[in-house]
């Protein structure tokens, strides 16, 4: 189970370049650090759709960090911009069970973490992620359980680590949107 986690951590990385539409940022991540260091190659390909990624593991244990970086195409630019994300996968204990897996990309460049839910697909090879209902945020943020502020591509969670930890695990099944997923594949460096 460990091993699929770990997978699920590196293909759901991939998934931060495809998410356009409603996105769940915070300064914290949610949970504690899972370390999957042992698990990856130091140099990894994941797939997702039409798109690749490279994913770069440095360090050991508690002093790892792990990089995905992917090319895209700037259409007004008309050139590929690299870009390059932080990951942290975590685990959140919900009513003392081993509770959910998380993919927390961290952004350089305004050092906030994107939040998505991660689950093992069927074949057990696979990662299966999942992005925010942005519906259920915004009703959470007019009824006052959660501050945040919309964003245009999301919300920007405006809580301690604490509260945020405390507000995904009491609403995740709301949170995010498990009708729809997206899923990941290792091409290349996963330890199996």
């Amino acid at each position: 189970m460990f091993k699929i986690i770990m997978k699920l951590f590196c293909f759901t990385m991939i998934s931060l370049f495809l998410v356009s539409c409603s996105s769940l940022k915070s300064e914290h991540y949610v949970g504690e650090k899972v370390p999957i260091q042992e698990e990856l190659e130091e140099e990894s390909i994941w797939q997702f759709e039409d798109k690749v990624f490279y994913v770069r593991t440095i360090g050991s244990e508690d002093s790892a960090t792990i990089t995905a970086s992917a090319l895209q195409w700037n259409k007004s630019k008309k050139k590929y911009e690299v870009e390059i994300f932080q990951v942290a996968l975590t685990q959140l204990e919900i009513n003392n069970s081993d509770g959910s897996f998380f993919l927390n990309l961290k952004d350089d460049k305004d050092g906030l973490y994107t939040i998505f839910c991660l689950s093992p697909s069927t074949n057990e090879k696979d990662m299966a992620i999942f992005t925010i209902d942005p519906k259920v945020i915004k009703k959470h943020i007019q009824e006052g359980k959660v501050k945040a502020v919309k964003e245009k591509d999301g919300f920007l969670l405006k809580l301690t680590k604490e509260e945020l930890d405390d507000y995904v695990r009491k609403n995740l099944n709301e949170i995010f949107d498990f009708s729809s997923a997206g899923i990941i594949k290792s091409l290349k460096g996963f330890k199996k």
